[in-house]
């Protein structure tokens, strides 16, 4: 309930509707009253799929001619999930590419049509595991993985690190390209050095910015993720909680405006008590520290893992079986 929503509300304003919060960030409760909706061309202001994907389905409610669409344009192109899903429903949207920007074309096309859906893999989710595989030095599949726009920003970075990830078996199903992901955890994270993740690269990774602040904790150097701002806003300011997480396991962390810096060290974590702060991906980045802990860590707040993963805990127990 403290998460602003002027960053969504501001936009669809553009398409007439009416919609109130609380404060100059419109902080919840929201009301909203309906209305008929227009066309409207629309720039976000954020890197944000989740509010980009709320202009669209606005879009799909706009009355507009075949000449006269509505377009929603971006700065950093989000995951792309939305326009996927939407088209496989019959939505008419298009995507282009100008001057590094990204145009969504929408034309009024309702009523949609029913289809089936086969949901791929999330890879934030697979990203604890990613991180687990290297960290306990394990091999690692996952199939029917989805691997498209905006989603594979983690495994970008790890490879450009010299870590072996790849993709095998791609192809394009209801829900978007997916692939197997293989990861090789035996061959260790010697050899590495300081890491740099430029703040271009962090949209297309934004939720497993945490578990991969856990795997450079882990590997000697001085490593800075840049621009985390949009992490500041979600059930924790992940800046803080991140760097509360890794202080308590051992490591020195520096925040820096939006950058986190972390000084790597190839040792155990620290056994010991950690908060979840009610965010489920800092409880869950515990719990992949504990593989690679000089003795148990005790997680407080570990029910909020059920936010997004409530099957979590009998996954972990596999691995470490």
């Amino acid at each position: 309930s403290m998460r602003p929503m002027d960053r969504v509300i501001s936009p669809l304003r553009a398409f007439g509707a009416h919609i109130e919060g609380v404060g100059d960030r419109a902080t919840p409760p929201i009301k909203v009253t309906g209305t008929r909706l227009d066309t409207a061309h629309v720039a976000t202001k954020v890197a944000s799929a989740q509010v980009k994907s709320a202009l669209l389905l606005a879009a799909l409610w706009a009355p507009n001619s075949p000449d006269s669409p509505s377009v929603i344009t971006e700065d950093v192109a989000t995951r792309a999930h939305t326009e996927e899903m939407l088209t496989g429903f019959g939505a008419d949207i298009a995507v282009s590419r100008a001057r590094d920007r990204t145009h969504i074309t929408v034309r009024s096309s309702l009523p949609l049509r029913a289809t089936t859906v086969d949901v791929a893999r999330d890879p934030s989710q697979i990203a604890f595991w990613i991180v687990a595989a290297l960290l306990s030095g394990f091999q690692l599949t996952t199939r029917n993985l989805y691997v498209g726009q905006g989603r594979l920003g983690l495994a970008d970075v790890l490879r450009s690190l010299g870590v072996a990830v790849s993709l095998s078996e791609v192809k394009v199903t209801s829900s978007g390209p997916t692939a197997t992901l293989t990861v090789d955890g035996t061959k260790g994270l010697n050899g590495i050095g300081n890491v740099e993740v430029a703040a271009s690269e962090v949209s297309s990774m934004v939720d497993e910015i945490p578990v991969l602040a856990l795997l450079l904790a882990r590997i000697d150097g001085v490593h800075r993720l840049r621009g985390l701002g949009e992490l500041r806003i979600k059930e924790t300011d992940r800046v803080q909680s991140t760097a509360a997480l890794l202080r308590a396991l051992g490591r020195e962390v520096e925040i820096d405006d939006d950058d986190l810096v972390v000084y790597g060290d190839s040792r155990p974590f620290a056994q010991g008590i950690v908060m979840s702060y009610g965010d489920h991906r800092i409880a869950m980045c515990a719990a992949v520290a504990a593989l690679s802990a000089n003795g148990p860590i005790t997680v407080k707040g570990w029910q909020c893992v059920a936010t997004s993963y409530p099957h979590f805990e009998k996954d972990w127990q596999t691995c470490v079986s």
